[in-house]
C-alpha cells in the first residue's frame, strides 16, 4: 500500500504541476498577447497618420501641377497670339516697303 500511496501523491504531483505550469503560461501567454495587440493598434495609428499627410501632399501637389499646366497653357497661347501679330506686323512692313516698278515690256 505505501508503494501506490507514493505512486498516487506522484502522479497528482505531476498533474498539480502541470496545472499550475499551464495556468501560469496561460497568464503570461495572454498578458504578452494583449501587449501584442496595444504595440500593433498604436503602430497601426501612425501608419495611418501618415497615410493621411502623404494623401494630403498628393492632393497639394496634384493641385499645383494643375495650376502650372494651365499657366503653361496660357503661356503657349500668349506664344501664338504674339508670333501672329508679329508675323503679321513683319508682313505689313514688307509690303510697305515693296515699291511697284514699271513694267518694262508693256511699256
Amino acid at each position: 500500500m505505501d508503494s501506490m500511496v507514493v505512486a498516487l501523491s506522484l502522479a497528482l504531483g505531476i498533474l498539480l504541476g502541470a496545472v499550475a505550469g499551464w495556468l501560469l503560461t496561460k497568464a503570461t501567454m495572454g498578458q504578452h498577447f494583449a501587449e501584442d495587440q496595444a504595440e500593433a493598434r498604436v503602430q497601426s495609428a501612425a501608419l495611418l497618420e501618415r497615410i493621411a499627410s502623404r494623401d494630403q501632399e498628393i492632393a497639394q501637389l496634384s493641385q499645383r501641377l494643375n495650376e502650372f499646366e494651365e499657366a503653361c497653357e496660357k503661356l503657349r497661347a500668349d506664344l501664338v497670339q504674339e508670333s501672329n501679330a508679329r508675323a503679321t506686323a513683319e508682313e505689313r512692313d514688307h509690303c510697305s516697303e515693296w515699291v511697284p516698278t514699271r513694267n518694262i515690256q508693256g511699256e
